[in-house]
């Protein structure tokens, strides 16, 4: 039998993502956040392999927590960053068991790589962004034996 999310970790994950509703226009206008969208896919493939094997998804209290008073600071401070780390955490409250590199990996889909990368080498900046998300799902994926789903 599938388990159903509780309907407040879908708010949370609902609110977070509408505070870091800013990501969308930046993966379309802003040169070095072009494809951010698919590194933010490739580090959710373990979170898409726990729900396809119909495992129960864990609603952390205290990452969801810290997910509410990101996006609640990132909002009213007006600071992107906050509200996306905010995001990262609620969809992170998700998984049963969230490995620390898969959560710091949610970097790789944020803006803030963009921009920091671009000081250095431009062209790198989509091979290190899917580098770092492919790192982060590797982890996650380890760590929630996903290798051992049955569906």
């Amino acid at each position: 039998m599938k388990e159903r999310l509780p309907i407040l970790e879908l708010l949370v994950v609902g609110y977070c993502a509408w505070q870091g509703a800013d990501l969308l226009g930046a993966w379309m206008q802003a040169p070095f956040d072009r494809l951010g969208w698919l590194a933010l896919l490739i580090w959710l493939a373990p979170l898409g392999a726990v729900l396809r094997a119909r495992r129960k998804l864990s609603g952390n209290v205290w990452l969801l927590s810290a997910a509410l008073f990101f996006s609640f600071v990132g909002g009213v401070a007006e600071l992107n960053v906050l509200r996306y780390a905010g995001l990262a955490l609620a969809l992170s409250g998700l998984l049963p068991r969230p490995a620390a590199p898969w959560v710091c990996a949610a970097v790789a889909w944020m803006p803030a790589l963009g921009w920091f990368a671009s000081h250095s080498n431009p062209a790198a900046i989509l091979p290190l962004r899917l580098l770092i998300a492919g790192a982060g799902a590797a982890a996650a994926w380890q760590a929630n034996n996903l290798r051992r789903c049955k569906t």
